[in-house]
């Protein structure tokens, strides 16, 4: 496997069956039918990829062409996986409807001598700041696939499987403190007045709202018939992926390009993400923790290590898929 090892998929198939097990014994029902083809698309992918390896057992001598298809393959397997886990998982883990804790959120901004309210204004007085605010924050998925792409073109896959190990664990304890931790976000709490902001076409921050009120509202619940947008608050999850961006860069051609993406991306997540400040320090702290654990295995020992007798880092390190 070249974007991951094997137990990142036996996560990602025990968090569907937890998603199936949930929708059984609860008020909410998951929306299948508007979520094929998904389920059938992947199997089909699995199916192919497992023939592929097998008609090539051996790694090292699996020609280009099976290689970038196999990767490619197995790409949107994992996307397929991750939709039907983690973005049914954080509409489905809602339904217990905890109560909010922006009160905590926004003391403990307080309580650190953030002023979001400050930074919001500051940010509303500067337009021309705007687009690319926005675009780099609504264009995280990009980001992610170009960390992968260039990794993979680079031959570093060990690197491909960091990341994405990484990312895959941190949208999993994300969406596990999200269903505790539920919160409405600081711009719905701070702003009274949208109208006295009229730099902005529309209030930011507060996308998914109405899908939050509707997955806690009482009685039953469909998921799925409506788009599956994120709707934890704490830890920030763009917070985390721009701080795994910058990890898996460091000390190699992408690191320039990482850390000019993630200094811009991560300061607009109060905003357009609608997140506290102590949001952005647990998705902060939350990815460290993660790399900290990862980089420290066997897996990933030799991945960031340094150069030694100013020579660059093999190419072709990591190549070998694992599993």
């Amino acid at each position: 496997m070249y974007l991951c090892r094997l137990y990142i998929y036996v996560v990602l198939a025990v968090a569907i069956m937890g998603n199936v097990g949930l929708a059984i014994f609860s008020r909410a029902e998951i929306a299948y039918v508007n979520l094929q083809p998904l389920p059938e698309t992947g199997a089909m992918l699995a199916l192919i990829l497992f023939a592929l390896n097998r008609s090539v057992p051996n790694s090292t001598a699996r020609p280009l062409i099976i290689v970038v298809i196999s990767f490619l393959i197995e790409a949107f397997l994992l996307l397929i996986l991750l939709v039907l886990a983690f973005r049914v998982g954080d509409h489905i883990t809602k339904i217990g409807a905890p109560p909010y804790v922006d009160d905590w959120l926004a003391a403990t901004d307080m309580a650190l001598g953030i002023n979001w309210i400050g930074y919001f204004e500051w940010i509303h007085a500067r337009p021309n700041l705007h687009p690319m605010l926005r675009l780099f924050y609504d264009e995280v998925n990009w980001a992610i696939a170009a960390v992968v792409v260039c990794f993979a073109i680079l031959g570093r896959f060990d690197r491909v499987r960091f990341f994405v190990e990484a990312f895959v664990i941190c949208a999993g304890l994300s969406i596990l403190f999200g269903a505790f931790l539920p919160a409405r976000g600081a711009p719905d709490f701070w702003v009274y007045d949208a109208g006295h902001y009229s730099n902005f076409v529309s209030l930011p921050g507060v996308f998914y709202l109405d899908a939050l009120e509707y997955v806690r509202q009482p009685g039953p619940v469909v998921i799925g018939n409506g788009a599956l947008t994120g709707l934890v608050t704490f830890p920030s999850l763009h917070t985390a992926i721009g701080v795994l961006i910058i990890i898996a860069c460091w000390r190699s051609l992408l690191v320039i390009p990482a850390v000019f993406y993630s200094s811009i991306m991560i300061p607009a997540t109060p905003v357009w993400g609608g997140h506290y400040f102590s949001d952005l320090i647990g998705g902060t702290i939350m990815a460290l923790g993660v790399a900290a654990v990862l980089i420290r295995s066997p897996a990933f020992s030799q991945t960031f290590a340094r150069r030694q007798k100013g020579l660059a880092i093999p190419v072709a390190r990591g190549f070998r898929p694992v599993g």
